[in-house]
């Protein structure tokens, strides 16, 4: 399903990873998962492993995946950043662009485990709401809390003054 140049850059993400922050990206690939939900067969996979970082577990014969993040990790990917990472993939896979869309999420993944800026843990997939508006709106935000703050120090002279 992967050629052997993707496998490659995997395994060099995933060794760089676990050097950099102890944790792991494992891809897991399957004929496929049986009866079992694809979610459920990639959270088994790495509860029974015991692995410390994110599995993404692929069922080559439908081509889909499911990502499971061990309970530690889990908590460094917001909600938001968990569905983006596996929106991005299932829209690799279901253009058949198997090989670009693991080595974006296994990449994506990496960078919040090494500890990015999303939230303060890792990058942020563009999603919508993101961009140059939401920039300018945070931006914004803090000159009203700057000027708010300086009316407010004005006031409290003029106040003390008038005593």
């Amino acid at each position: 399903m992967f050629s052997a140049e993707t496998l490659k850059k995997i395994a060099l993400l995933d060794a760089q990873i676990e050097q950099k922050t102890g944790r792991t990206v494992t891809v897991v690939t399957v004929a496929n998962s049986g009866s079992v939900p694809l979610n459920e067969a990639a959270s088994h996979f790495a509860a029974a492993r015991h692995l410390n970082g994110v599995v993404i577990y692929v069922e080559r014969d439908a081509g889909q995946a499911a990502i499971a993040y061990a309970a530690k990790t889990d908590a460094l990917f917001t909600p938001a950043l968990q569905s983006s990472i596996e929106q991005s993939l299932s829209a690799a896979f279901h253009e058949r662009r198997y090989d670009s869309g693991i080595v974006a999420a296994v990449s994506a993944i990496a960078e919040v485990l090494a500890g990015g800026r999303s939230g303060g843990h890792g990058p942020a997939l563009t999603t919508a709401g993101s961009g140059p508006q939401q920039e300018a709106q945070s931006q914004f935000g803090w000159v009203v809390w700057v000027a708010v703050m300086l009316v407010g120090t004005i006031l409290m002279a003029v106040l003390i003054r008038r005593r």
